[in-house]
C-alpha cells in the first residue's frame, strides 16, 4: 500500500510538471499569434509569462523536462526577436539570447539575435554622438558609413 501511495504520488506530479508545460506552451502560441499581428510588447509578455512558468520545472538550474528546456529556449528566443523590434529594448534582446545560450551554447539563432543587438546598440551610440556633434557643429552632416551597416543588418535579419 504505502508504495502505491508513493506511486501515485510521482504520477500526480508528473501529470502536475506536464500540466505546467503544456500552459507554457499555450501562452508562447498567444506570443506567436500576438508577434505576427505585430504585437510585440504583448508577444513578450506572453513569452515571459511562459518563462515564468517554465521556471518552476528547474532543479538545480537544470530543467526537469525536456519539453521544459527546449520550450524555454523557444520562449527565450522569441522574447528576443521582441525585444528587437521595441524601441530601447536591446539589452533586454541580448538577455534572452544569453538565457537561450545558457540553455543551448551554441545555438545559431542566439548568437545571432545577441550579435544583431550589440550591433544596433553600436549604430545607436554612433548615431547618438553624430546627432550631438551635428547640433553642436553649425550645419555638421555626421552620418558616417554606418546606414550602409544599417541597411545590411535590417536586410540580414529579414532573411
Amino acid at each position: 500500500p504505502a508504495l502505491l501511495r508513493v506511486a501515485s504520488g510521482v504520477a500526480r506530479h508528473d501529470d502536475y510538471l506536464r500540466e505546467l508545460v503544456a500552459a507554457a506552451a499555450a501562452q508562447r502560441a498567444a506570443g506567436n499569434d500576438a508577434f505576427r499581428a505585430g504585437r510585440a510588447q504583448e508577444a513578450l509578455d506572453d513569452y515571459l509569462g511562459a518563462v515564468r512558468m517554465l521556471e518552476q520545472l528547474q532543479l538545480g538550474g537544470r530543467m526537469l523536462l525536456r519539453e521544459a528546456r527546449e520550450a524555454a529556449l523557444a520562449c527565450h528566443l522569441n522574447a528576443a526577436a521582441c525585444a528587437l523590434k521595441i524601441p530601447g529594448s536591446l539589452r533586454h534582446c541580448w538577455q534572452h539570447c544569453s538565457f537561450a545560450l545558457a540553455l543551448e551554447p551554441d545555438h545559431p539563432k542566439a548568437l545571432y539575435r545577441r550579435g544583431l543587438s550589440f550591433l544596433r546598440a553600436e549604430e545607436e551610440m554612433h548615431t547618438k554622438g553624430s546627432e550631438s556633434k551635428g547640433k553642436a557643429d553649425a550645419g555638421g552632416g555626421g552620418g558616417g558609413g554606418r546606414t550602409s551597416q544599417s541597411t545590411a543588418a535590417a536586410a540580414a535579419e529579414g532573411s
